[in-house]
C-alpha cells in the first residue's frame, strides 16, 4: 500500500563498521557500496527478508571509502570506487570484482582514477561511465579483467552527485542547495561524449532517475525536479 509503507527489517548481519553509500539491484541481488566494506551481497530472492551472503575481501582501515558500485546485467561482474578518505594524496581506483559466485565476490582487476569523492557509476552495454569529482570517463567492459579507460576529461565542470543513462544519452546533475545543474551528454559513440545542453535546474541536483521520458531529479531543501525530455 503506498499510502501506508511500513518498515519490514532493519538489517544489520554484515554491516559492522560498514556505512552504505550506493546501492544497485539486479534480479534478485542487491549490492551495496560501503565505507570499509567494498561490495556486500545481499540475496533478496525473498525481498521483506534479505540475507547477507559474502563481500569482497577487506574490512575496517582497508576500504576506506567505496561511494559508488555498478553490476552488469547477468550479475556476473560489478565495479566499485575505492578511496582513501583519510589521507586524499593516496591511490584511488575503480575495482572490477568477479560475481560468479556471489558468497565469495573476487576482485580481479583496478584501474587507477582520479578522485573518487561524488562519484557515481552507470553501465551501458560494454561501456561503464563513471563521474568523479571534476572528471567524467568512461571505460571499455567488453573484457571486464582487462578494463581500462576509452575516454576521461575534466570539460564538463565538477562535482556530479548521480548519472543516469538512457538511450543514447547520459544525464549527470550537480549542486547543492538553491541552484542546480542538469548536464546531457550524446553518448552514441561512448569514445567521445559530446555535450548537448547544460540545464539550469531551479534547486540543487543530487540524485537523478529516468522513467517514461521524465527525469526526477532530487533537489535540495525538500525539493523534486521534475523535467520532461520530449
Amino acid at each position: 500500500d503506498p499510502d501506508n509503507p511500513v518498515v519490514v527489517k532493519n538489517y544489520q548481519q554484515g554491516l559492522s563498521n560498514a556505512m552504505i553509500n550506493d546501492l544497485e539491484v539486479v534480479n534478485d541481488w542487491l549490492y551495496a557500496a560501503a565505507q570499509w566494506g567494498g561490495i556486500l551481497v545481499f540475496d533478496i530472492s525473498d525481498p521483506a527478508d534479505p540475507i547477507f551472503v559474502g563481500q569482497t575481501p577487506g574490512g575496517y582501515g582497508t576500504v576506506i571509502n567505496s561511494n559508488a558500485v555498478a553490476v552488469t546485467p547477468d550479475n556476473q561482474w560489478g565495479f566499485y570506487t575505492d578511496g582513501y578518505e583519510v589521507n586524499p594524496d593516496m591511490d584511488d581506483f575503480v575495482k572490477v570484482v568477479d560475481l560468479s559466485d556471489p558468497t565469495k565476490p573476487t576482485v580481479v582487476h583496478s584501474v587507477m582514477v582520479h578522485y573518487h569523492f561524488y562519484s557515481g557509476m552507470a553501465i551501458q552495454g560494454d561501456y561503464l561511465f563513471l563521474h568523479e569529482s571534476s572528471y567524467f570517463s568512461v571505460f571499455d567492459i567488453s573484457d571486464p579483467p582487462n578494463m581500462d579507460f576509452v575516454y576521461t576529461s575534466t570539460s564538463l565542470g565538477g562535482n556530479f552527485y548521480d548519472i543516469t543513462i538512457s538511450g543514447s544519452y547520459a544525464f549527470l546533475v550537480k549542486g547543492l542547495t538553491t541552484s542546480g545543474t542538469l548536464t546531457i551528454l550524446d553518448i552514441s559513440d561512448p569514445t567521445e561524449p559530446e555535450l548537448v545542453k547544460n540545464f539550469a535546474l531551479p534547486s540543487g541536483g543530487q540524485g537523478v532517475k529516468e522513467h517514461c521520458g521524465i527525469l526526477y531529479i532530487a533537489g535540495g531543501y525538500n525539493t523534486l525536479n521534475v523535467v520532461s525530455l520530449y
